[in-house]
């Protein structure tokens, strides 16, 4: 089949996955009933804390702005995703309750934990935790939270592997030539008015849909797959952290907490890819293991 008439992919790198390394942690889960909620699935564990913990909500945050990956500079032609590291907080009261571990909050995409669970998780040697201040809202009740208490934590290491353009000779616009499409390292798109992907360059449409403009087929060369697979961690991506973006953690994290007994958490595995594995990474897998 000719490359005018094949179609690329829009999708997931594939590959040989393995569970067990690695989780991604939510803090929603407060109380016994509530694990109900959730769908049951093998890859899904729940650890279930009965003490009543602070939950606050969140308001807002200072923050600075860093690149997803370093590799994004080989593509300076486009604009490329960047990651809202937290440098302050703001957060309202909710619910009192014990403050030295977990903190629960209605947002679960933000991670709140009392600074002494930091200070053990950091003396544990796990690494690659930012952390960031939290303070209380400047108005209502004014001494439900002391400055430095509870801290906001994320990681900076972006190990999750992204959408891409697949084969790579799809990555570049049938239209004018401009490429990359997408960037192979951090996923960055253009979507126009239409919310439709198209070129950064000269804004032809590439992603063939059902609902496709018969005029827009000669551009449209690429597909979402049909069996889109789950996101991944990437090797190649990972720098050995234990928290990476995304509240994602090592096994040996999620299992310091769940014997801590700091509060309770729902952990959802994430696969790894496997294909190409190199000695030094598998080393560092096991070490991630505990």
């Amino acid at each position: 089949m000719s490359q005018q008439n094949s179609i690329g992919c829009y999708t997931f790198p594939q590959g040989r996955r393995e569970y067990g390394f690695f989780y991604r942690m939510y803090w929603d889960v407060e109380r016994p009933d509530e694990v109900y909620e959730f769908e049951a699935s093998e890859q899904t564990e729940f650890v279930v804390d009965t003490e009543t913990r602070l939950t606050v909500n969140y308001l807002g945050q200072d923050s600075v702005k860093v690149p997803v990956r370093a590799e994004c500079a080989r593509y300076p032609q486009i604009t490329h995703r960047q990651q809202s590291l937290a440098t302050r907080v703001t957060v309202g009261y909710t619910e009192d309750g014990a403050r030295d571990g977990l903190i629960y909050c209605f947002e679960e995409a933000y991670a709140f934990i009392g600074v002494p669970l930091l200070n053990e998780l950091l003396a544990q040697g796990f690494r690659g935790i930012e952390s960031a201040p939290v303070v209380k809202e400047p108005y209502g009740y004014s001494d439900w939270l002391a400055d430095g208490e509870i801290v906001m934590i994320e990681g900076r290491c972006s190990a999750t592997t992204t959408l891409v353009i697949e084969p790579q000779e799809f990555n570049v616009c049938a239209q004018c030539g401009f490429s990359p499409l997408v960037c192979p390292e951090c996923s960055a798109n253009r979507l126009d008015l239409n919310d439709r992907l198209v070129c950064w360059k000269c804004g032809a449409p590439w992603l063939r849909e059902a609902d496709t403009d018969k005029k827009d087929l000669g551009t449209c060369r690429v597909q979402m797959t049909a069996r889109l697979s789950e996101s991944a961690i990437c090797l190649d991506r990972w720098d050995g952290s234990d928290v990476c973006a995304g509240l994602i953690v090592t096994r040996r994290v999620k299992e310091f907490l769940e014997n801590a007994g700091v509060g309770s958490f729902r952990a959802e595995a994430v696969p790894v890819l496997m294909d190409n594995v190199s000695p030094a990474q598998m080393d560092s897998l096991k070490r991630a293991q505990g």
